[in-house]
């Protein structure tokens, strides 16, 4: 079965426009004496001048058609490449939220309630760590996946070297272990709150992601079949 692109109706519509309204509006023109100003000294004052006008005129129609034909041309194309990489995106996108999602931060909360201060701070650091596949996955889903996810790695990063794992490494020293683990567990509650409202921005832009691709799929599969 032939199938009709929605583009091919536009241009059926301006042209069957153009055809029953231009040669109207000629017939007017035609009709029309040449205004003065278009009738300099020396320039006969009549209608010849109706030959550069329908020319101008003709191509600036021709010109604006054209910008209008690349234009669709080129936004449906957009549509196509985005409905056909979605799969791909979304693959990257659900190793991401298998990863950050908010049952990562309730069981950080838990484990800070029951006082296991080193699953903490191994959770908190891990991000971190993961950081090449995190950013990997991420670039593979759009700019802005990508950016979310490098301000978390930054956090993360920001913790690590203000509060690394050996007491000797940190700006700490003076402090006793015990001491530096107080410091530590202190400070738990600022990353933890900071983590949970970055988690919930990144679930809704999860959300919003696949709904709008999952929208733009159904517009596309209606539009076929009425083709």
């Amino acid at each position: 079965m032939l199938r009709i692109r929605p583009i091919f109706w536009i241009y059926l519509g301006v042209f069957l426009f153009l055809v029953i309204l231009l040669p109207i509006g000629v017939n007017k023109l035609m009709n029309t004496t040449a205004p003065e100003i278009f009738a300099a000294k020396g320039v006969v004052k009549s209608n010849d001048w109706i030959g550069f006008m329908g020319s101008f005129l003709g191509s600036l129609i021709a010109g604006i058609l054209t910008l209008g034909g690349v234009y669709l041309t080129i936004k449906e194309q957009r549509v196509e490449s985005t409905i056909e990489k979605f799969p791909h995106r979304l693959r990257h996108l659900d190793k991401l939220y298998d990863y950050f999602n908010l049952d990562r931060n309730r069981k950080i909360q838990k484990n800070y309630d029951d006082g296991m201060n080193g699953l903490v701070n191994d959770a908190i650091t891990e991000i971190y760590r993961n950081k090449d596949e995190l950013i990997k996955n991420a670039t593979e889903v759009n700019g802005y996946f990508y950016l979310e996810v490098k301000n978390i790695i930054e956090i993360s990063e920001q913790w690590c070297k203000k509060f690394p794992r050996e007491k000797r490494r940190s700006a700490y020293d003076n402090l006793t272990q015990n001491e530096y683990s107080m410091l530590k567990r202190a400070n738990y509650p600022d990353f933890i709150i900071e983590l949970n409202k970055w988690l919930q921005n990144f679930d809704e832009m999860y959300k919003d992601f696949v709904e709008e691709q999952h929208k733009l799929i159904t517009r596309r599969r209606k539009i076929h079949k009425l083709n």
